[in-house]
């Protein structure tokens, strides 16, 4: 699970809805193939301890910042 509070810079990082995260979205609800490399990392970062998904979501949102002004 992923603590409350990191849902929405996690949507953030992602590019997308705060309930696509959450699963409620409609998109969401249809049938999907396999899980793709990113949504297997994020399980695997859900599991981590909360200092560690900060550090790695402070990483992330580094280098989305610095993609998007590169842009």
């Amino acid at each position: 699970d992923i603590p409350v509070r990191l849902v929405p810079p996690l949507a953030q990082a992602l590019a997308i809805s705060v309930e696509e995260v959450l699963g409620v979205s409609q998109s969401m609800t249809r049938k999907r193939g396999p899980k793709s490399q990113l949504e297997k990392q994020l399980a695997a970062i859900a599991e981590l301890p909360r200092a560690q998904q900060q550090r790695i979501l402070t990483v992330v949102q580094a280098l989305i910042a610095q993609a998007q002004s590169a842009s």
